[in-house]
């Protein structure tokens, strides 16, 4: 049986599971208050996402792997994307504010986009290098 998870299309896995985690983020909020938090969550997400994906690259760099910043940044990218499910669920027990969970439920669901267009990018031009 483990065989046959081992011959599954990693393509076909981000198909399936990757829109409905984001729809269920995404349905769960109230339009009226991601309104009024949504330059908040762009600034820290967008900005966040490529620093991160920077400093993680660098890092990796400097390791003896002999990977080039293609490879660094690409492995950056999907390090860069945090996930707040225990913070917005203690959040939601202790009774905080729907802004402080809007904008960390938010700034998770922009963080996720842009680290996977990142990640799309640069292993595209890491596959034009190969050919």
């Amino acid at each position: 049986s483990l065989d046959a998870f081992t011959r599954i299309d990693p393509h076909l896995l981000l198909a399936v599971f990757l829109p409905a985690l984001i729809f269920e983020s995404s349905f769960s909020m109230e339009w009226h208050t991601l309104s009024k938090v949504l330059t908040k969550i762009v600034i820290l997400a967008g900005p966040g996402v490529f620093m991160n994906m920077a400093l993680t690259a660098t890092v990796l760099k400097s390791f003896p792997f002999h990977w080039d910043w293609n490879f660094s940044m690409m492995v950056g990218s999907i390090l860069a994307a945090t996930d707040p499910v225990a913070v917005v669920s203690i959040l939601k027990e202790v009774g905080a504010s729907k802004i402080l969970g809007h904008v960390i439920e938010g700034e998770s669901l922009v963080n996720d986009g842009t680290a996977i267009v990142v990640f799309t990018l640069f292993f595209e031009i890491s596959k034009g290098e190969q050919k």
